[in-house]
């Protein structure tokens, strides 16, 4: 007979063992039989007695190289042959005229003020030791935003007897965005205020400007770039093309003469000839050539923007050994994803499915939906071209850009005439405007909710949608169903490893702060019949910069502001509208510009790599654009734009801010599309559902889609009730009549 063996009830758990040191046993089972094969080197005690005297020693050699950077950075303004210092003059207010600004320095100093457009040098040489370089500047946005690229010290000009303007905020909002170097400030129109409030000291803020060290910008000082004071062009034999001369200082980095060089408003060139020249002044009247730099034909970076695809590559023809190899290993590292996210289940599926399109079918045993409150915050986009490139958008999206570029076309530049329009016309646009107000706030309320046509079957018109059982877990394969256009473009194996590469490799040509004159070749005539009057600047390249590649960009727009020096409500400095998805915008990125078609995403991260396309660009919301674009190696400030309702293409009106995130062209835009349905008939957990589909076939086709509702409950499609689409489904939960049932698919939006 066994003895009774009382249970003990407590449930005693004694504290563990506190130590400051670990034991040999918990070392060994730490280490898990590694070996550590790193001696640990013990400083003399020597070092220890001369910690103070080595951060003295420390502290001074860091302080003798600040000094020496001061000096050389200084090196470069000083003297006859230096560069002079760039001083761009932005005026803040209507009635501030920048060449009087320019004139007042020049009286200060007793000379004679040279009547001449572009940039002005003031040479104070034997009174400073330095020359500086004005650029006075009218009112138009693009040219200001130019001329602060290259220049060293920035002039706001404010009046005195008119405050600042909307444009005047909108210029500081932009430039402030875009990277601001050195800030000076000045006001004019002093003699309408009374002599006890004047202060007219130009002399000190000379000094000023020259004893100021300029404030460096990082996207800037990566690239090679120039402000030209001197312009020539000779045409070619035919006539169309020719060669343009340009003359100014290199600033930046070295000037290589094997690199493209883009100039803003007319693209990228290529450089057929840098001659190095001597600095005209009163103590050197030479202005000869000293060296000559040709470009290396095999080094020459090529003009080539797009890929050119091969049209018999896509051709059925039997795989080679490494193509076997390259596939068989995609498939297993994708099948050892699934396993690891998920448990092995017997399914059913059509006869010849592989293993990747049975991932996509849902089990029709009712799961927890656990993304459900992830896909909430999930919109519309798609990608889009350049200016003059071609666009991937449905046909009615073109027609609206189209329509929406010549009505700005017509409307920009000169005086803005009122001419009232026809009723049918006004009509056709205030509905036209209801209708987008509309799609936003249904889109606000319901997020990607549609509506089942009645004419044509569900399947039909779903057939580019699938149903989706985690959005940020499922796998999707990147390279499935690509557009003909992304043959076109160019992608990098290692992009970190190129981009070190790149910017390892700036400091070879010709050095910064040398004068030199500039042969650039293949340059169109007509943009040079009459002689530019906006501030021409020139940037360098970086190798592979010209080609095409997809762009993300993290933007967001900001709150509506008024202008600071308005008391009364005014028209907001940003643009305040709809900003739909795919909508033709300015996009301003580093030196270059160009309208694009965005696509709009959330900003996230996800283990498959797919984000919810957004159908606007919505305020305070952090979202990533995606265009195709010239390739940009980080950082670089972006900035979106749109012509405001006037037309006037010098004040535009600023839309969002932000800057580059990545080249990744595996970024996967999915667009989400709910159809939802109304209980018509409820038993506990099962229902009868109807307003989903409108026939059985619909039904039965997307059966395998689970179903969810907007309070939680996961179901699944039993079968056809009848011939008019209503459904019998079952969920995991008893089911009331408040809720309604919704069915997610999701699409590739690059389709």
């Amino acid at each position: 007979m066994e003895a009774h063996h009382h249970r003990s009830g407590s449930k005693q758990s004694n504290k563990t063992f506190k130590s400051r040191h670990a034991t040999k046993g918990q070392n060994k089972a730490k280490s898990k039989g590694k070996v550590d094969t790193t001696s640990k080197i013990v400083p003399p005690k020597s070092v220890y007695s001369q910690n103070k005297a080595n951060r003295k020693n420390q502290a001074k050699l860091l302080q003798q190289k600040k000094r020496e950077e001061l000096i050389s950075s200084n090196r470069l303004f000083m003297g006859a042959s230096g560069a002079p210092k760039i001083v761009a003059i932005i005026p803040l207010c209507p009635d501030i005229i920048s060449q009087d600004v320019v004139k007042s320095f020049f009286d200060s100093m007793g000379m004679d003020f040279p009547i001449q457009n572009g940039p002005i040098v003031l040479n104070i040489v034997d009174r400073f030791k330095q020359k500086l370089q004005f650029i006075p500047l009218k009112r138009n946005l693009f040219d200001i935003l130019d001329a602060v690229k290259v220049a060293d010290y920035v002039l706001f000009v404010v009046s005195a007897s008119v405050e600042v303007d909307k444009f005047g905020d909108l210029c500081i909002a932009t430039i402030k965005s875009q990277g601001i170097p050195s800030i000076f400030h000045a006001v004019q129109h002093l003699e309408k205020v009374d002599e006890k409030l004047r202060f007219d000291d130009i002399i000190n803020l000379v000094r000023n400007i020259i004893n100021e060290r300029p404030k460096t910008v990082v996207w800037r000082d990566r690239y090679s770039y120039l402000l030209g004071e001197e312009l020539r062009f000779e045409p070619n034999d035919n006539n169309e093309n020719g060669t343009l001369y340009v003359k100014g200082f290199v600033r930046g980095k070295h000037l290589n003469v094997n690199r493209l060089v883009h100039i803003p408003n007319l693209g990228d060139f290529q450089i057929k000839a840098i001659s190095t020249c001597q600095v005209f002044s009163s103590h050197n009247q030479m202005d000869e050539d000293l060296d000559v730099f040709y470009p290396d034909k095999d080094k020459q970076e090529s003009l080539l923007t797009e890929n050119v695809p091969d049209p018999m590559e896509g051709e059925q023809t039997w795989p080679t050994e490494e193509e076997i190899e390259e596939a068989d290993e995609r498939v297993k590292a994708m099948s050892d994803q699934m396993e690891r996210t998920k448990f092995l289940k017997k399914k059913l599926v059509p006869k010849g499915t592989s293993a990747y399109q049975a991932a996509w079918i849902i089990d029709s045993e009712p799961e927890d939906n656990d993304d459900e409150d992830e896909d909430e915050n999930m919109n519309d986009s798609g990608y889009s071209w350049p200016a003059g490139e071609k666009s991937t958008r449905d046909d009615d999206d073109v027609e609206e850009e189209l329509e929406e570029l010549v009505e700005e076309s017509v409307m920009g530049g000169g005086s803005i005439h009122h001419i009232d329009l026809e009723e049918n016309e006004e009509l056709r646009q205030y509905e036209e405007y209801k209708a987008k107000q509309k799609a936003e706030r249904d889109d606000a309320e319901f997020p990607d909710e549609i509506d089942t046509p009645k004419e044509i079957m569900a399947k039909t018109r779903f057939q580019r949608y699938r149903g989706l059982k985690s959005f940020k877990k499922s796998p999707w394969d990147p390279y499935e169903n690509l557009p003909v256009d992304f043959a076109r473009i160019f992608q990098f194996k290692n992009f970190s490893r190129s981009k070190k590469k790149v910017l390892s490799n700036l400091d070879d040509g010709v050095n910064f702060g040398t004068y030199v004159d500039i042969q650039i070749q293949d340059v169109p005539k007509q943009n040079f019949e009459t002689k530019p009057t906006r501030p021409f600047i020139i940037f360098s390249l970086l190798p592979y910069e010209q080609k095409t590649t997809i762009l993300n960009f993290l933007i967001q727009r900001p709150q509506p502001t008024s202008p600071s020096s308005m008391t009364e409500p005014q028209e907001s400095l940003t643009f305040t509208g709809l900003v739909k998805n795919k909508d033709p915008v300015i996009l301003c990125c580093g030196f270059r510009r160009y309208i694009v078609n965005p696509t709009y995403s959330s900003h996230g991260h996800t283990s498959n790599n797919v984000h919810k396309m957004e159908r606007f660009l919505r305020i305070g919301k952090p979202t990533v654009a995606t265009i195709f674009g010239p390739i940009q190696f980080g950082p670089a400030p972006i900035m979106l734009m749109k012509y405001n309702a006037t037309g006037n293409s010098q004040e535009p009106q600023l839309i969002a801010t932000g800057s580059l995130l990545d080249l990744d062209v595996k970024r996967i835009i999915a667009k989400r599309m709910i159809l939802t349905g109304h209980p018509f008939k409820i038993h506990r957990r099962s229902a009868v559902v109807r307003y989903m589909f409108f026939n059985p076939e619909d039904i039965s086709y997307f059966k395998p889609v689970q179903l969810v509702t907007k309070h939680g409950l996961v179901g699944h499609i039993r079968d056809s009730v009848g011939t008019h689409g209503y459904m019998k489904c079952l969920f995991d939960k008893p089911l009331t009549q408040q809720d309604t049932g919704t069915s997610k698919k999701f699409a590739d939006d690059l389709q």
